[in-house]
């Protein structure tokens, strides 16, 4: 019998739900099926965006510690995957989870950047931080972007044959009916 692939994963999970966190989720549940998963979530468990926090600082540490110690024990990944962030200090984040992965890991990583705005957000770093992200990405197996119109959102940072296009998508579970939507318009409450 063929030993289960091993994969480990760094992404947002929910809480909270977001496009992002659902679409990890599912991607740890469809490789759960069929590999050993090793799942770290890195969300802040709130929407504010590019806002240092020190909780999520340490949470970031412990993560960062767990994939040390894990590269101590000699846990062998067939597969990394790692959802990447634009932000400021969620590149921070991201370049700090790369160094520590190690090449090794690194060149078994695919990353995926939900959105559109990976290349031209770096653009806008110091320079000392885009010299770091093309160094830490060169070497990356690969990327994966929601269609067609993103192939070029690492372009300067990946080469385009490492760019794997996936179709965007969205959960039906997550519809509601018409009669729920409609009242929630003509509701007084506020919606949060």
């Amino acid at each position: 019998m063929k030993a289960r692939s091993a994969v480990l994963i760094i992404a947002p999970l929910p809480p909270p739900v977001t496009g992002s966190s659902l679409a990890s989720r599912l991607i740890l549940k469809h490789l759960g099926q069929n590999a050993d998963v090793i799942a770290f979530s890195y969300s802040k468990h709130n929407l504010h965006n590019n806002v240092f926090s020190v909780d999520q600082a340490l949470r970031i540490l412990k993560i960062g510690l767990k994939i040390v110690f894990l590269r101590f024990i000699r846990m062998r990944f067939d597969a990394v995957y790692f959802v990447v962030s634009c932000t400021f200090w969620g590149n921070i984040r991201d370049l700090l989870l790369l160094a520590l992965l190690g090449k090794n890991l690194r060149k078994k990583l695919t990353i995926h950047r939900h959105g559109s705005d990976f290349g031209d957000c770096l653009k806008t770093f110091p320079k000392i931080i885009q010299s770091l992200n093309i160094y830490l990405l060169a070497d990356v197996k690969a990327a994966v972007v929601l269609g067609k119109s993103l192939a070029n959102i690492f372009d300067g940072y990946l080469p385009a044959h490492k760019v794997h296009i996936v179709v965007n998508s969205y959960s039906p579970d997550l519809l509601i009916s018409e009669d729920a939507l409609i009242l929630g318009i003509k509701s007084k409450e506020r919606v949060r």
